[in-house]
């Protein structure tokens, strides 16, 4: 199977480093070749890298390039996916989802061994209600996005992949919002870049138990019970479905377009 990466950033080299371990053929594009990535699957010219027969690709270039370079390969390669968010606004997102092209949005905190397990374990429960945090400091990498599409969307597509959707109440402090809050009778999200330290948590009510969810250590707690999981690579995890995407046309736990477009419907007021 012959996968394109376009884009090298941070993101891109941590998609690159787990693709590598795959048995796939590699193909890889950014204007400028950073140091790590190997000579043999390096294009500076994407016109040439689509030259070769490509099964997949997935987009990690910058938010604001993201439709941009869609556009540039939608009718060469037939199954795409995009990492979140999915476009810089919600008409391109539209644009997207009404293209006919084979396309899933890289959410990769589905794909958390906490997510995974967390799913199981209410397969017969009913959620009443679930506070999400999600902060840090403002990563000096990010510079087209705010903390919403950066940050907060994370927690808008667990909320939906737990099965949990609701219209908010929505609060922002320090404009472009580097803290914003989404309030509702039954789903709390707080998103903020103004901590000094990493928080990726979320808890939950049903109506059986109790749940604490750290994302960021791979922690789940259950009725002050630490429930033992299988660790592994969310992204690689995501990839290998982006795979099966591939082979099947099965989207399997991948977030859809219309999940994307969900999130950013909320958000569109932020921007």
């Amino acid at each position: 199977m012959n996968i394109a990466l376009i884009g090298l950033g941070v993101m891109g080299k941590n998609h690159y480093t787990e693709l590598c371990k795959k048995d796939i053929n590699l193909y890889c594009f950014d204007l400028i070749k950073p140091d790590w990535i190997d000579d043999d699957k390096y294009f500076s010219n994407l016109d040439e890298l689509l030259k070769n027969d490509i099964d997949g690709a997935i987009i990690v270039v910058p938010t604001k390039y993201h439709y941009e370079v869609f556009s540039k390969i939608k009718d060469k390669i037939n199954f795409i996916l995009i990492e979140k968010p999915l476009s810089f606004s919600l008409d391109e997102a539209l644009a997207i989802k009404n293209s006919g092209v084979n396309v899933a949005v890289g959410f990769c905190e589905r794909f958390n061994p906490v997510s995974l397990e967390f799913l199981k374990h209410i397969k017969n429960e009913e959620i009443k209600y679930a506070s999400f945090i999600r902060a840090s400091k403002k990563p000096a990498r990010i510079s087209d996005v705010g903390v919403d599409l950066d940050l907060c969307v994370h927690d808008l597509d667990l909320a939906n992949f737990f099965g949990i959707k609701a219209s908010f109440k929505i609060n922002r402090t320090n404009n472009p919002c580097t803290q914003i809050k989404l309030n509702s009778n039954n789903l709390d999200i707080l998103a903020s870049w103004e901590f000094n330290s990493r928080i990726r948590k979320a808890f939950i009510n049903t109506n059986v138990s109790s749940y604490e969810l750290d994302f960021l250590n791979s922690k789940l707690i259950k009725d002050e019970t630490t429930i033992t999981l299988q660790t592994h690579s969310s992204l690689a995890k995501e990839q290998d479905e982006f795979i099966n995407y591939i082979k099947t046309n099965d989207l399997g736990l991948l977030a859809s377009v219309d999940d994307a477009i969900y999130t950013q419907e909320i958000l569109k007021n932020l921007n």
